[in-house]
């Protein structure tokens, strides 16, 4: 009840906003956005009627390589609030994250085009291919340079191949990550 009270909150400042966002046009600043996306639970009906989480964490957003941008930077379609799904299917949603990203990582997205999961993901034979915010998440992107960061790389590749995981883990490489070091061969 609580949760249900919460997100009601927030539609009722969002739609106070709307106003002010739609004189905006696509300029919405993030706080107007984290009015109800920043409210634990806020979710919408996915495809096949299953919730699909919409909750972005804001300290963990301001934390992010990203925190300097508006929310629209990326999500440019937006230009009002509220807004309508973009009724997009998973999968759909999926293959546009690489090119969404590589607005701005050009160098990256050819990495990536030219990867295995990129080739997988761009042919349509795996739709479940790692995309960027597999790796780097949506919202709380981690500095590279970080020593933590080039640490979970690991993890995360680990989250889908357990198996080269358990095996990396017994390597020299992968014990020295154990041990907390960062300047070492990883996935």
């Amino acid at each position: 009840m609580k949760a249900l009270l919460q997100v009601m909150m927030s539609a009722l400042f969002v739609l106070g906003a709307a106003h002010t966002a739609g004189a905006q046009g696509a300029h919405i600043d993030n706080a107007t956005c984290l009015g109800c996306h920043g409210t634990p639970g806020f979710a919408a009906a996915g495809a096949g009627g299953q919730a699909r989480t919409l909750f972005v964490a804001a300290d963990r957003f301001a934390g992010s390589v990203h925190a300097a941008l508006a929310c629209t930077s990326c999500h440019a379609t937006i230009t009002e609030v509220p807004h309508k799904s973009a009724g997009l299917t998973p999968a759909a949603r999926r293959r546009q994250i690489p090119a969404l990203c590589g607005r701005c990582h050009a160098n990256a997205l050819k990495d990536y085009q030219s990867s295995v999961h990129g080739k997988q993901v761009t042919s349509g034979s795996n739709v479940n291919a790692a995309v960027c915010t597999d790796c780097h998440t949506t919202h709380a992107v981690a500095r590279p340079q970080l020593a933590a960061t080039r640490r979970a790389i690991v993890k995360e590749c680990g989250n889908c191949h357990a198996d080269a995981l358990a095996s990396y883990t017994q390597t020299y490489h992968g014990r020295i990550v154990a041990l907390g070091y960062a300047n070492v061969a990883t996935c």
